[in-house]
């Protein structure tokens, strides 16, 4: 499930997709829209053009309780 979880002010948010690959959540009027990027270089240069303000939060994967996160997979 997708949140906004410490974006504030309608930051761009970069994060690790829980599978593969970076999910990047551009504030939308009366929503969100979710790009996918393969690797966090380019999550990280499709936020930027989104976000022309440099708004942009990068947000650490989870971690599974056993010290391990989606990104180190």
């Amino acid at each position: 499930m997708l949140t906004v979880q410490g974006a504030g002010g309608g930051a761009v948010v970069v994060r690790p997709n829980e599978g593969h690959g970076w999910l990047i959540e551009i504030p939308r009027p009366g929503g969100m829209s979710v790009a996918y990027a393969e690797t966090r270089e380019q999550a990280l240069s499709l936020a930027k053009k989104f976000e022309v303000h440099g708004l942009v939060r990068v947000m650490p994967a989870a971690d599974d309780g056993e010290g391990k996160f989606a990104s180190d997979a």
